[in-house]
């Protein structure tokens, strides 16, 4: 089955330059606070207060399922020349366009980029579900974040950390940031 997801300019380039194959998303509504553990079922995961406990809170239904097509929602605009539109499209991700004289181009949000103009699509390999702190340095890269060190190795910032700061910039404000260590989904995937 196709459906969209949506991707900051960002993590459009991770993807792009290959870097990106996995994506993390909050699992809404949250299990509540006594919930230890999820087993995977079908269509979904079970909650357990422990493993072999089951508690009563219901079947957290996935988004995706393996083997489901993803078409990313990116920042995006209609292609113009001389002002007028020419069928095509310009991805902020990866275009760098300039304003056509006195018109000036605005980009369009991803939340309403339409099937059509979709260029990525991605195939779901697996799903699991982990806390958000459970993240190691390979996922972290997996996500499409890159470790930096300074030339002189005095400071440096792990993948790990990037990705704590790119989640908080996104879910903080929601109630879902790092410390708040929030169950979520994880989506493998790859390029199709």
């Amino acid at each position: 089955m196709e459906k969209p997801i949506l991707f900051n300019t960002e993590m459009v380039r991770a993807i792009l330059d290959g870097r990106k194959t996995s994506t993390r998303r909050i699992i809404k509504p949250q299990p509540p606070k006594f919930v230890d553990w999820l087993e995977r079922k079908v269509d979904g995961f079970k909650a357990y207060m422990t493993p072999g406990e089951p508690c009563d809170y219901p079947l957290v239904k996935l988004s995706y399922q393996p083997g489901d097509i993803l078409w990313v929602r990116e920042t995006w605009m209609p292609e113009t020349e001389q002002g007028i539109c020419t069928g095509g499209y310009i991805y902020k991700a990866s275009d760098n366009p300039e304003a056509d004289g006195d018109c000036p181009l605005k980009w369009r949000p991803s939340i309403h980029m339409p099937r059509k103009v979709a260029r990525i699509f991605l195939k779901v390999t697996n799903v699991r579900v982990e806390r958000l702190q459970e993240i190691t340095e390979e996922d972290a890269i997996r996500e499409g974040c890159i470790a930096l060190k300074d030339k002189n190795e005095i400071t440096s910032i792990s993948a790990k950390e990037r990705f704590h700061a790119l989640w908080d910039g996104i879910y903080l404000k929601q109630g879902y940031g790092w410390d708040a260590n929030p169950w979520v989904w994880v989506y493998e995937f790859e390029r199709i």
